[in-house]
């Protein structure tokens, strides 16, 4: 491999080992949304969100470090641990996220340091009356990935909302309810890809639980409930036709999902699927925007 090849895997395995393409995905989920149910929000608000995100999972990184040293490579990785440069970026994300938050008034800033709070208890251990570590929401199954698929549905398509004022279309709730099906598939595609390592740190996930044929089979029944979802919405005018592109892509996982089974090391391929899905997004988008013009 060459110098140059070098360079440029070096610069894939930082971008994927310190989450930084996740950062962007809710400023692109946003957006995909924002073609059905007209959020309005201005430009601060996506840099509020960019910010926010990168601060959550940076703090994530700081209390999974356990789990985060068995399923992740460390080439590249700044963000781990309780470091100094971990630290000093959570704190700067939380504080720039503060101050464009603090544009929306000060109902905005308590709505937000309410979530903030929610989603810090995702990986936070509690201790337990003898002293030792207690319950942990990471750690049980089935409500660690419905818990942050509510982050990624509710509270990311509510938010434009509370911080813009304006008032929720009708259609909403059947967003929230597409999104969570979808958020919770990606959640659960993690914990296939992680089995091993959060076995050995400890934490429990449904995979363990159920083992991973019963896990093929829910990550499909999950996938065609999503076709399901938008292929309804669609025929029925509740969803704009730009979302066609995501039944597509649900298509495609289904070949997907049979080939993310067969690999013993799914490290890569979680992160083309979060590739390919920010391509169908962005695709979308393009697709709303150029139709009205």
């Amino acid at each position: 491999m060459s110098v140059l090849q070098n360079v440029k895997f070096l610069h894939v395995e930082f971008i994927f080992n310190n989450r930084i393409h996740i950062f962007f995905m809710p400023i692109l989920l946003t957006l995909f949304w924002d073609i059905a149910l007209s959020f309005n929000a201005p430009i601060e608000y996506f840099f509020m969100i960019f910010f926010n995100t990168a601060g959550v999972y940076i703090q994530n990184m700081i209390s999974d470090y356990k789990e985060d040293a068995i399923n992740y490579s460390h080439t590249a990785k700044i963000f781990y641990g309780n470091s100094d440069i971990s630290r000093y970026a959570m704190f700067s994300c939380y504080l720039m996220s503060f101050a464009l938050g603090a544009l929306a008034g000060w109902q905005f800033i308590l709505y937000g340091m309410i979530l903030n709070i929610l989603g810090g208890l995702y990986g936070h251990q509690f201790i337990g009356k003898d002293g030792r570590n207690g319950f942990r929401i990471k750690a049980t199954p089935w409500l660690k990935n419905g818990y942050s698929a509510v982050f990624w549905s509710a509270v990311l398509l509510i938010t434009p909302f509370v911080y813009t004022h304006h008032n929720v279309p009708g259609i909403l709730l059947y967003a929230i309810a597409c999104n969570f099906v979808i958020a919770f598939f990606v959640e659960f595609l993690w914990d296939v890809r992680d089995v091993e390592g959060d076995r050995q740190a400890g934490v429990r996930t449904i995979t363990q639980h159920v083992g991973e044929k019963n896990s093929l089979y829910i990550l499909h029944a999950l996938n065609v409930a999503t076709i399901v979802l938008v292929f309804f919405g669609i025929t029925t005018g509740l969803l704009p036709p730009a979302f066609w592109t995501l039944v597509v892509h649900c298509i495609v996982a289904v070949f997907f999902i049979q080939w993310y089974f067969t690999l013993k090391d799914k490290q890569w391929a979680s992160h083309i699927y979060i590739v390919a899905g920010s391509v169908t997004l962005l695709t979308a988008i393009l697709i709303s925007a150029f139709s009205h013009n």
